[in-house]
């Protein structure tokens, strides 16, 4: 019995180091593209007006770093914890699932949104559609790492003499489906549409073709920016849904939090990339307002192929 004992801790280690590691990496990646594209950040949103989208930036930004760091501050010191106590330990379960995803999701899910409403001409009955499929998407996230929080909060193992710290065995895992099925539903939505608006103006001139799709030929940079980027990064939020949701089902123990700061990073690093290449690409003079950034039919006197962009 101490032997299989022993030899369950001994893997719960291990696991918790190549957990470690998938968190160090994540943080170090998310942190170079913040480097990389501050200097772009400074330029087109820095001086601009506050306003919802400009507040959803900063979220997607930099939430993630300051998710990731005291999480990695605490693995990297001690394995598989610093916490010593089970009730901090609780604590600390509940604070890294419910603090992370749940914001991200409704953060970049309103990024989202407000692109795919400003390519469908700011519809009002499209909007009112959209809004409720976020906060479903949302009410079920939260629902569901509650609920994975409080398994976790339940199993906590505390960690024997000498090592010090704690960790929880057989999550419920089950429970996070709630979580990624409706976000990777929505986010194939969100792309779906991108796409069908595109292919839809480039029928309109009677031109649809791989050549003419591919290359967005015939289209003003705002509105490449608004399809190209906009099927990209979609497509990046799909596939974070799509790890999640993979890991839920063929990995378990401690081992499968390895997805869960990548899930994190592609968030950040795709919401944050919406905003910025779409500011960028409509930004041609300094005054250029938060509302005409993500519209692509607000009027300044300039038409392209039927369309007026901003």
């Amino acid at each position: 019995m101490a032997s299989a004992a022993a030899e369950e801790f001994f893997k719960l280690l291990t696991e918790d180091r190549h957990a470690t590691y998938s968190y160090v990496s994540a943080l170090a990646f998310i942190s170079y593209d913040i480097i990389l594209s501050f200097s772009r950040e400074t330029k087109y949103i820095w001086g601009s007006k506050w306003s919802a989208v400009k507040a959803l930036y900063f979220v997607v930004r930099y939430y993630a770093v300051i998710n990731l760091i005291p999480i990695v501050a605490i693995w990297t010191r001690t394995s598989p914890g610093l916490i010593i106590e089970s009730s901090r330990c609780k604590s600390y379960f509940y604070w890294t699932i419910i603090a992370g995803p749940s914001i991200f999701i409704v953060t970049l899910d309103g990024i989202l949104m407000l692109r795919v409403w400003a390519l469908y001409n700011r519809s009002k009955p499209l909007f009112v559609v959209l809004l409720i499929l976020v906060l479903a998407d949302f009410g079920a996230a939260l629902f569901s790492v509650v609920e994975f929080a409080r398994t976790l909060a339940e199993n906590v193992v505390r960690a024997p003499d000498p090592w010090r710290g704690c960790s929880s065995t057989a999550p419920n895992t089950k429970t996070i489906l709630l979580a990624y099925v409706p976000n990777f539903a929505l986010s194939l939505l969100f792309l779906a549409m991108t796409l069908w608006k595109l292919f839809q103006n480039q029928k309109m001139f009677g031109d649809v073709s791989w050549t003419n799709l591919r290359d967005l030929k015939g289209m003003s940079p705002l509105l490449v920016a608004f399809v190209r980027d906009g099927s990209i990064f979609f497509a990046l939020a799909c596939l974070a849904g799509f790890l999640g949701l993979m890991a839920t089902y063929v990995v378990h123990g401690v081992i499968a939090s390895v997805f869960y700061p990548w899930t994190l990073v592609i968030y950040s690093f795709s919401g944050a990339h919406l905003v910025l290449g779409l500011r960028a690409a409509g930004k041609e003079d300094t005054d250029q307002t938060w509302d005409a950034t993500m519209s692509a039919h607000h009027a300044r006197g300039r038409v392209t192929r039927g369309m007026t962009f901003a």
